[in-house]
């Protein structure tokens, strides 16, 4: 009895970091793109599920369908996106190209990688910077070393010598 217990707990303790990590709180939700700051800091906020086929927004959305896709824009832009909820609140955004109507204004899009904190309707977007590269790193591309400009090899008028051909002796 006392080993099914432990073998139990075990099981358990095993599969809370996989359900941790399967978490996605973005399923089947569309959210209002609140406002997104210079910095790209983005407030999001839960709103009624649009049936983007039959349906067109009148805010500034991003709408989450599945596990994978998402689609944002306005009611004259709409892009085709995936996406991917990593552990430690961590979703990566990716756009693909949108279409437009001509007299459109495109709207700024989210796409990145970006730390996000739930609070009940309301999900803030942080970007995640890449790190900074080494000082070595980033003198070496910060500087712009002039080409080295070499000058064309003058051309010989002389013709190359055939290496004699040696017959072979046979015995």
């Amino acid at each position: 009895m006392n080993k099914f217990i432990i073998y139990l707990i075990l099981i358990i303790l095993t599969m809370l970091p996989v359900s941790y990590a399967q978490y996605n709180p973005f399923i089947k939700t569309t959210w209002k793109i609140d406002h997104i700051a210079p910095n790209g800091k983005a407030i999001l906020v839960k709103a009624k599920w649009i049936n983007l086929s039959k349906e067109r927004a009148k805010f500034h959305f991003i709408q989450f369908e599945d596990n994978f896709n998402y689609q944002t824009g306005i009611s004259c832009y709409n892009a085709l996106g995936l996406y991917r909820v990593r552990e430690n609140n961590i979703i990566e955004l990716s756009t693909s190209d949108g279409a437009m109507s001509p007299d459109c204004e495109e709207p700024k899009i989210l796409s990145g990688s970006y730390y996000f904190k739930e609070n009940n309707n309301i999900v803030e977007l942080t970007p995640l910077y890449e790190e900074t590269p080494s000082t070595i790193d980033a003198i070496a591309t910060k500087s712009n070393p002039p080409e080295a400009k070499g000058f064309p090899a003058k051309e010989t008028k002389q013709k190359i010598k055939k290496r004699p051909k040696y017959k072979k002796i046979i015995r």
